[in-house]
């Protein structure tokens, strides 16, 4: 049955005349209007029309293009009641335009496409036009005997993915028309609507049209265009028709608040003042209600509201008290009708009131899934609960229950997490258009790891490209309210960023633009953020480091050319990047802002002098921080046999490296995990779990091996005392654990070690204590060869620990140094330890990697800039996922005769290495010195380079590089290991290991150069 099209059929005999639809031109003034009886009618005249001038049948797809909404409303139920299955789309108004509807007409397959306005597009799409005629000569036409279960296509906007086609059924759109009815309009036969939104979109077409159509209402609409150039006819349309029910996205409302002119209006019939479509503002509802209140606006009638096109519309809407009662989110109600969950969206568990989650919905509303793709149906559409058989839609949306109130925080796909705390990007859009001179509706937000840590990049179209905003004053008001770690923000002309049908930001295509650089860049403020605005000459922050305040690493090295070139040349040579992380802010800017040449080097050389005294002191400093000087309480159980071990302990485990341990672990045991994370919660610390195994394509993997059943968080940091449980939780973790795998660590090639010293050095202390408290508990640590520093030394024996501290000079080095004394030092109170230094841990033997590993830095500038260093010192590659299986299958062995294990490759070098791309890849080298190195990485690398960061680290220790020519890494207890494992083993060669890390930098477009072979 097609309810719509019957109702107004019904409509026509019980009230012929009353209004059903009018049309308001660009001046908002009514120019045509049709009762319910002249549209019956009309349905009935195109059905005969399409029945006689065209062979469609039932269950014949057709796509509409119309630039007009009556025109567009009536084709639609004329197809409905027919059976043919209308796919709504935005009118492209051209050729050209034309072309972006290719994709979908190439995936539904629409036998004709049906227009008012028809295009000319025989020579790029040979699927016919079909144009409406001004006179339909009858009424007549078979209806089919039985309806198709699909009524229509409705495709989403698209603003993370690409446009898919949402199968709404009959019985879907019935069901939600019923409770747009009786849950949100409330009076459903007694509601008058005022519309802009355009047809071709969900809560255009379902909640503007059908719905005021199936209840017999009046509806009074405009061009959206119309809106957008004059929104203030829309206000006078509302007052003019005695409206009742106005629906909008949020960024209509601060449209409509910013342009009102103050004209003579009367507000006072509006009852539903819907808010949907996309996040919803607290400060939009109230700038709104403030803006026309004068006007007879009631706060009551504000109702935020949230739906989407997979729900067919309409999900939950909630009453003014509620959205009042919190801050930073809205409350958007819930419905008897819609069974809402919030669930974990990577272990399927449901989650607790107030706990964020995704939202998971079951309703008769939810549609059948999506056009022509079973497996994403599947998986959307058919997600199950653990412990539940239900069918649940998965929406992709973050939120949480509280006080019988649903609160979206979020899409799942756009949250930033960064340091463990979730960054929504639409909030920071929400505050940067509120800035003057930033175009409404115009912002994007979005996350970049293209430096060491995860950043923010904040687009932004300004108003007028004469006339850009204050980019220092826009800053600054970002940061005073978002705490976030700010790395880019563009300004770029109106119409700049890729917006979808309902004008949402495309924010995966923006990224893109951005990551191509093919934006229009009127102004752009980088790396440098972190001086002259989150500290704008801050007193409170005068005595802090840079590592202190979080300045991330490119930051650093803005700051760092920033000094140089202001500086005495004499003082460049000193001033290197690691020791900037050690300077105070109020030293820099007083540096900086120096009144005369002779101010300034007084100045430096008094913090020279600080940093000297202070390097005296730190050599003796480490060597005492080396010292465990712990006791084991004689009433200590002994470690158990290894075969009884049921309970393991995991540091790291969000880490590159920690997430393969964690797998492997899972997968080659039957251990109980207890995960170390830094999180202010367990939601939020298993989320960060999750997305890391997910990141490496891990977790489905580690769902095979129950992953639910086999892991607990625990919510803690490195740097505090007993990570900063309570006394109950570290007595718990205490009593129970059997083993410790200590993987995490502070990895920082630019800071000194005082600023690592905490969470690296400190931290295995804490390691070693809970190791040693109650019972005795095996610790397997993994440490690296760089406790060897730039050794010059020609072997480098497993067995050695480099207890004289030589060659070891920069922070990170020196803390992984400490660490591992430490840890020979437990042996000594009865702890079995083993230890495990890898050297470059590199893409997984799938091809599975991050761009912030230093060889893939290394190596992507070696091969865009097509220089190769000669020079023979060993290079050791070992792929991650080998690297991992190979330490928990040596942690296993029931007895090994041996302490300490260089997983290290076989011999290899930078030459070898560089003829095999050019073999392989056909990548070009010029072949140069170190020495030449390091003047082309000064003279060339720029922030479009991985590199980039790391090139003072370079510079302050090439020559240190240069004198390791002979050194080799022996490994003879690694491979008796693995001969003791698997005889057969063989270790992965240097040539598949350079293939899989190629395999990523190809994947994730880092390199320039197009290779000789695309796939590997």
């Amino acid at each position: 049955m097609d309810f719509v099209a019957d109702a107004v059929h019904g409509y026509a005999r019980t009230k012929p005349n009353q209004l059903a639809l009018a049309w308001a031109n660009q001046k908002g003034l009514i120019t045509e209007t049709i009762n319910y009886k002249e549209m019956s009618s009309l349905i009935n005249q195109i059905s005969a029309f399409l029945s006689e001038s065209t062979s469609l049948q039932s269950g014949d797809r057709v796509v509409l293009l119309f630039t007009k909404g009556t025109d567009f409303i009536l084709t639609f139920l004329a197809c409905l009641q027919l059976g043919i299955i209308p796919i709504p789309l935005k009118h492209p108004r051209n050729n050209k335009k034309f072309t972006s509807l290719l994709p979908i007409l190439n995936e539904c397959h629409p036998q004709y496409i049906i227009s008012s306005d028809p295009l000319d597009t025989q020579e790029i799409c040979d699927i016919p036009w079909l144009t409406l005629v001004e006179q339909y000569p009858s009424e007549l036409f078979d209806k089919p005997a039985q309806l198709p279960e699909i009524a229509f296509l409705q495709y989403t906007s698209g603003s993370i993915s690409a446009p898919k086609g949402v199968m709404i059924s009959h019985e879907n759109l019935f069901h939600n028309l019923n409770l747009i009815g009786t849950t949100l309009t409330k009076n459903p036969t007694q509601q008058i609507v005022a519309s802009w939104l355009p047809h071709y979109h969900d809560m255009g077409l379902i909640g503007a049209y059908l719905a005021n159509l199936y209840h017999g209402n009046p509806g009074y609409y405009m061009a959206p265009t119309t809106f957008m150039t004059n929104p203030n006819a829309f206000i006078q349309l509302i007052s003019d028709t005695k409206a009742t029910l106005i629906q909008c996205p949020n960024a209509a409302y601060e449209f409509m608040s910013t342009q009102w002119d103050n004209r003579d209006v009367d507000l006072s019939s509006l009852i539903n003042v819907i808010n949907a479509a996309e996040p919803v503002h607290a400060a939009t509802l109230e700038k709104f209600y403030e803006t026309f209140k004068k006007w007879g606006l009631r706060k009551e009638a504000l109702k935020p509201t949230y739906g989407l096109a997979e729900a067919t519309l309409f999900v939950t809407q909630t009453d003014t008290p509620h959205w009042l009662s919190h801050q930073k989110h809205v409350a958007c109600g819930l419905c008897s009708e819609v069974e809402i969950r919030i669930v974990d969206p990577n272990t399927h568990m449901a989650c607790a009131d107030e706990v964020e989650g995704e939202i998971w919905l079951h309703s008769k509303s939810n549609a059948l899934g999506y056009y022509n793709n079973p497996k994403l149906t599947e998986e959307i559409f058919k997600a199950k609960i653990i412990g539940n058989e239900k069918n649940y839609l998965r929406t992709g949306d973050l939120g949480f229950i509280r006080d019988q109130q649903l609160y979206i925080s979020g899409r799942s796909k756009e949250v930033i997490i960064c340091n463990g705390i979730n960054i929504y990007p639409h909030d920071i859009e929400y505050t940067v258009e509120q800035f003057p001179g930033i175009q409404a509706h115009g912002c994007v937000v979005f996350a970049w790891e293209n430096q060491l840590e995860t950043k923010t990049v904040i687009i932004a179209e300004v108003k007028n490209a004469n006339q850009l905003p204050d980019i220092d004053a826009l800053v600054q008001f970002i940061l005073q309210q978002h705490d976030i770690p700010l790395s880019d923000l563009v300004l770029c002309p109106r119409y700049s960023l890729p917006k979808t049908t309902s004008g949402k930001i495309k924010r995966l295509a923006s990224k893109d633009l951005y990551k191509e650089k093919k934006l229009t860049v009127l102004k752009q403020l980088r790396g440098a953020i972190g001086l002259t605005h989150v500290l704008q000459d801050d007193p409170a922050h005068h005595d802090k480091t840079f590592y202190e305040l979080g300045v991330d690493s490119l930051t650093i090295t803005h700051l760092h050319l920033q000094l140089t070139q202001s500086i005495n040349p004499k003082y460049v040579k000193e001033l290197f990047t690691t020791r900037l992380y050690n300077m105070q802010l109020g030293e820099y800017i007083r540096i900086l802002k120096a009144k005369s040449i002779q101010e300034q080097n007084k100045l430096i050389s008094n913090w020279l002098k600080r940093l000297q005294n202070k390097a005296k002191n730190l050599s003796q400093q480490i060597k005492q921080d080396a010292k465990l000087g712990l006791r084991v309480d004689k009433n200590s159980q002994p470690v158990c046999q290894k075969q009884d071990i049921k309970q393991v302990f995991l540091t790291g485990s969000t880490g590159f490296i920690g997430a393969y341990l964690c797998f492997y672990l899972l997968k080659n045991t039957q251990y109980h995990l207890f995960l170390l994370v830094n999180a202010p919660d367990e939601a939020k610390g298993l989320s960060r779990v999750l997305a890391n195994l997910e990141q490496y394509q891990l977790l489905q993997k580690c769902q095979a091996e129950h992953l639910e059943d086999r892991i607990t968080v625990i919510c803690g940091d490195l740097r505090k005392e007993h990570f900063g449980l309570t006394p109950s939780k570290w007595q718990y973790l205490s009593d129970i654990l059997d083993s410790i795998y200590h993987n995490g660590a502070v990895t920082h090639y630019l800071t000194c070690y005082e600023d690592l010293k905490a969470a690296n050095v400190d931290g295995t202390k804490t390691i070693i204590k809970l190791a040693t408290n109650q019972r005795l508990k095996y610790i397997h640590y993994i440490s690296t060869t760089l406790i060897f520093g730039w050794t010059p030394n020609k072997q480098l024996a497993e067995d050695t620990q480099n207890a004289s501290f030589k060659y070891v000079d920069f922070g990170y080095a020196e803390s992984k140094w400490v660490a591992e004394q430490l840890i020979w030092q437990s042996e000594q109170l009865g702890v079995p330890i083993q230890i495990y230094r890898p050297a470059m841990v590199t893409a997984s033997t799938e091809g599975q990697y991050t761009e912030k590993d230093i060889v893939a830095r290394s190596l992507s500038y070696l091969i865009n800039h097509q220089v190769a260093i000669n020079l023979p010192n060993q290079i050791s590659f070992s792929p991650v996922d080998e690297v991992a299986e190979d330490i928990i299958a040596i942690s296993l062995l029931e007895t090994t005769r041996y302490k300490a294990y260089h997983l290290t490759a076989d011999y290899a070098n930078l030459p070898q290495i560089s003829h095999y791309l050019t073999e392989k890849y056909d990548y070009q080298f010029n072949y140069i010195s170190l020495a030449e190195f390091n003047a082309h990485l000064l003279e060339h690398a720029s922030e479009q380079d991985l590199i980039y960061p790391l090139v003072s680290f370079f510079n302050n220790h090439y020559k240190k590089i240069d004198k390791m020519v002979n050194k080799r890494y022996c490994r003879k207890n690694y491979l008796a290991a693995l001969e003791t494992i698997n005889p057969a083993r063989e270790q992965t060669r240097m040539e598949s290991t350079v293939d899989f890390i190629i395999k990523y930098l190809q994947s994730h477009r880092l390199l320039k150069s197009k290779p000789k072979v695309s796939s590997i």
